[in-house]
């Protein structure tokens, strides 16, 4: 497959740093990874490089378009089949955003499947906006959302980091030279001066783009005028929040959904954290931190695991007390350690 550069990991700026020490912290995990920015910015290319870091670069690197309209869950289950996902290699759901909520329901069961699966294949998403928005408004299942949003990388658009231009477009013009066939064009002074200036709306995308128009004319430099000749200032920047339409509030409607979902979760579960967890795709830990983030270990249910634990504990000393001379080591070796771990309101 070819590769998509449109994302530089050798950067000198301090987001692309961050994003260099990120991918090689997580590349070799098996946990999926939700990987968001606007159009344009690199999402693939950093799907890639999570690919090439994870100590299997040579398995598989698949790429499923979940804004194809033809994808559907019976299309995409045939797809997935042909795709050898047992040998660990990579497949990344782009534009996942776009999903139809079968396609969505097929991805929430490909998710579980490979969290319990040691040999399967590394599950990347890619979005261009706001899940959680999304799962508010209607089009993305919260399943979906809470497996895919434990690890979530947000690639930086081109305007926030304008130290990397230099560098950026070095490695774009040497691309596309590489394409034509000729020795790449250099770029003045004041032509990255005024690509300094630009807000870049799409992205790295749009400075490929550019640079291959201006390359085009057979010049040994690009100029600034030969570059601003294709720099339409009426184009509006369209960020991650914008594109979802994001109230000033909306990050409180977020964090009230998600205390919402937390407490239905206790309920369903009678308070059981790990079975919460599990039913949430999360961790038993990452369960308790967003409890005590969304002030919830005073949840009735919360009150109810712990009422079912000094019960199990009572209940645990009366029988020792009571128990015939040489069964004690018993009842504390195992038959109410699991009870306790079986009753309402246990920990597990």
């Amino acid at each position: 497959m070819d590769r998509d550069h449109t994302w530089d990991p050798d950067g000198r700026s301090e987001a692309v740093r961050r994003l260099r020490v990120l991918s090689r912290t997580i590349a070799r995990h098996r946990y999926p990874v939700l990987i968001a920015g606007e159009l344009g910015v690199g999402k693939l290319r950093f799907a890639r490089l999570l690919h090439d870091l994870s100590g299997r670069p040579q398995q598989p690197f698949r790429r499923v378009d979940c804004a194809a309209s033809d994808l559907t869950a019976d299309s995409l289950q045939n797809e997935l089949g042909n795709l050898e996902l047992g040998h660990g290699g990579t497949v990344v759901f782009e534009h996942v955003e776009e999903a139809s909520h079968g396609v969505q329901r097929l991805l929430i069961r490909i998710l579980s499947a490979s969290s319990h699966s040691r040999t399967g294949c590394r599950i990347l998403a890619t979005t261009r906006r706001d899940l959680a928005v999304e799962v508010l408004e209607g089009r993305c299942l919260s399943d979906l959302y809470f497996r895919l949003r434990a690890m979530t990388v947000e690639i930086p658009p081109l305007r926030e980091r304008r130290e990397d231009l230099p560098m950026l477009s070095m490695a774009l013009l040497a691309e596309i030279g590489r394409s034509l066939g000729a020795d790449p064009p250099e770029m003045t002074a004041e032509a990255l001066d005024a690509a300094r200036s630009y807000p870049w709306p799409g992205n790295i995308r749009q400075l490929q783009s550019e640079l291959t128009r201006a390359a085009g004319r057979g010049v040994r430099t690009i100029g600034r005028q030969l570059l601003e000749e294709g720099l339409d200032e009426r184009i509006p920047i369209v960020s991650l929040q914008d594109r979802a339409g994001v109230a000033a509030d909306f990050r409180a409607r977020i964090e009230a959904f998600e205390r919402t979902v937390l407490a239905e979760a206790l309920g369903i579960t009678h308070g059981n954290r790990k079975h919460a967890a599990a039913l949430l795709g999360i961790t038993r830990r990452t369960l308790q931190r967003k409890l005590a983030a969304a002030r919830l270990d005073g949840h009735p249910m919360a009150e109810v695991r712990r009422r079912n634990e000094r019960r199990s504990a009572g209940s645990s000393r009366e029988m020792t007390a009571n128990a015939p001379h040489g069964l004690h080591g018993a009842h504390e070796d195992g038959v109410v350690a699991i009870g306790m771990e079986e009753g309402v309101g246990g920990e597990g």
